[in-house]
């Protein structure tokens, strides 16, 4: 899985309460709490539940998987898993 650098801007110029979260990101893809399917077959979500916990308790984090790797799209907080 690639992190890559205009991916992180993008993800963190529409939520820049995740600037300091890039870890927790990587951690969410690495090590989630919870994942299942996106919206496409290639595509993947996954959940980190923050501790300590915040107002908006889970970090997801969008995955396209390619031929040779996969690519976060995007991250974003969420109050609820759902």
């Amino acid at each position: 899985m690639v992190l890559r650098e205009e991916r992180w801007r993008h993800v963190v110029d529409g939520h820049p309460e995740l600037a300091s979260l890039e870890a927790a990101v990587l951690r969410a893809v690495s090590h989630p709490t919870r994942d299942r399917a996106g919206r496409d077959a290639d595509e993947r979500w996954y959940y980190l539940e923050l501790v300590p916990p915040r107002p908006s308790r889970w970090l997801k984090v969008v995955v396209r998987y390619g031929v040779q790797d996969g690519w976060i799209v995007t991250a974003f907080l969420r109050r609820r898993m759902p």
